[in-house]
């Protein structure tokens, strides 16, 4: 991605360089930069997004995972919200798991909608938009479950998670 900024803006050279290569040469109202730590998100359809993420059981990644956190341990769960474990890494997805599952906001990036459903996303307070979710046998609608995620070993907040379930036959 490439981003005028105003003339006199610190770009590093570098940049400045790599946009002119890319067609977007100094001007007299802009300088043109790049921007390294950005990502584009969409849901138009194209080829990777059907691509299926490959996964081990739950079994498999505490016996093999490479993530020495994992190896070894059981799956978290939340303090206030125990039907969902905790996934640390993307990698780290059961195969075998049909519950709601916590996963990094990374996983957008392999999110595969035959796959995946994305069942809550967190706010800017930290917390969780519990969506169609039974709960302590009430079923939530729309934004009712408003739920702060929390890991009950720890007792700390969980950093910001994608609340995500297996699609059925997936």
């Amino acid at each position: 991605m490439v981003f005028g900024v105003p003339k006199g803006a610190d770009v590093k050279e570098a940049d400045k360089q790599k946009a002119e290569r890319l067609g977007y040469p100094a001007d007299d109202d802009y300088d043109y930069t790049r921007l390294g730590n950005s990502c584009w998100f969409t849901n138009i359809d194209h080829g990777r997004r059907h691509e299926p993420l490959e996964l081990m059981t739950m079994a498999d990644n505490i016996k093999f995972s490479r993530h020495k956190d994992l190896r070894g341990n059981e799956y978290q769960r939340y303090e206030n919200y125990d039907a969902a474990i905790e996934v640390p890494y993307v990698d780290a997805i059961p195969s075998d798991f049909h519950g709601i599952m916590g996963v990094p906001v990374t996983f957008l990036d392999k999110y595969n909608p035959d796959q995946f459903e994305i069942v809550a996303n967190g706010d800017d307070r930290d917390e969780m938009f519990i969506l169609g979710v039974t709960r302590l046998g009430r079923e939530y609608v729309g934004n009712a479950g408003r739920v702060k995620l929390g890991l009950a070993s720890s007792r700390k907040a969980a950093f910001k998670r994608i609340l995500i379930r297996r699609k059925a036959g997936s």
